[in-house]
């Protein structure tokens, strides 16, 4: 498999269908993600524990996601949404 460098758009953009999908099934979401993963841990040695930490989080931040239940989704939404106005 070719590893491609993904824009943070396409990062982006992958994380939100994960996201918006509640599953972590489909792989074409994932090879952004990963491909951006996989460049960061090769690209510089001293970033391979940053880049540990942060697959770490990615993947607790995407288990929670599919776990949460929806009413605790939209009350989460909403306090980002309230954040965003009072920046």
């Amino acid at each position: 498999m070719k590893v491609t460098k993904p824009t943070l758009s396409q990062v982006d953009a992958a994380l939100s269908q994960i996201r918006r999908r509640r599953s972590i099934a489909d792989l074409e979401d994932w090879i952004p993600v990963l491909d951006s993963m996989a460049l960061f841990a090769v690209w510089k040695p001293r970033l391979r524990e940053l880049t540990r930490a942060f697959m770490d989080r990615v993947s607790r931040m995407i288990l929670d996601i599919t776990v949460a239940k929806p009413e605790r989704l939209d009350a989460q939404d909403s306090r980002q949404h309230l954040a965003a106005l009072s920046d």
